[in-house]
């Protein structure tokens, strides 16, 4: 973000308003998130530090079902979501924070589900929101012309908008103003009737979505 207080610091309030950060994670490899394993230089020590015991002496447990496998797996995706928020999430906010208190918000990559992608990309989706001002999401599912996602409460890849929505304004109207935002019309293309676009915005605003940020067609 340092180039653009460099380059248009005057422009911090009026145009530019808040901040949106988009498709974020510590472990994005498109089609595939099994076996990957996210890994930095400073995980031995913080999670020794965090669990009190070392992560490389038990490296199989992550991935073969040895006795206490349970443990080891959570406590690793404990370490890896807190540093991918402490060390990257947070400082991001408390920047925008100190350059003209401009809200953070924006969305993960892969929040809308399946949860195993979830876990692997980011751990869990509710602590990120916490950590933005306005928490955001993306209405990835929308990309069904006919707008087949709104009739199930689950779509045809495992996807549920009603989770999705329903989890980030939790977040917003238990810890934050109230304000949540989804990029909407995702990947629709054109040709896609006005009215049609509108029931995917309405149904998202009945699910508590109330900052509409439309996607790029």
């Amino acid at each position: 973000h340092e180039i653009y207080w460099a380059k248009i610091p005057e422009f911090f309030g009026n145009p530019i308003t808040a901040f949106y950060t988009d498709d974020l994670n510590h472990l994005l490899i498109y089609g595939r998130d099994i076996p990957y394993l996210s890994y930095t230089d400073s995980l031995e020590d913080t999670f020794q530090k965090k669990c009190g015991y070392s992560i490389l002496e038990n490296l199989p447990a992550l991935v073969e079902n040895l006795p206490g496998c349970e443990k080891i797996r959570f406590d690793y995706r404990q370490t890896v979501m807190h540093m991918f928020l402490d060390n990257y999430v947070m400082p991001m906010h408390d920047w925008c924070k100190m350059h003209g208190a401009l809200p953070l918000t924006g969305h993960l990559s892969g929040d809308e589900g399946p949860m195993l992608k979830s876990i692997c990309r980011f751990g869990s989706a509710m602590p990120f929101y916490d950590c933005e001002d306005i928490p955001g999401i993306d209405d990835y599912l929308a990309a069904r012309r006919d707008n087949s996602y709104m009739g199930t409460a689950f779509n045809d890849l495992g996807f549920s908008m009603i989770i999705l929505c329903k989890q980030v304004s939790s977040v917003a109207n238990q810890l934050k103003q109230g304000n949540c935002s989804s990029e909407v019309l995702t990947s629709l293309g054109w040709g896609v009737p006005v009215e049609q676009q509108l029931a995917q915005i309405r149904f998202q605003q009945g699910l508590g979505i109330n900052l509409i940020i439309p996607h790029d067609y």
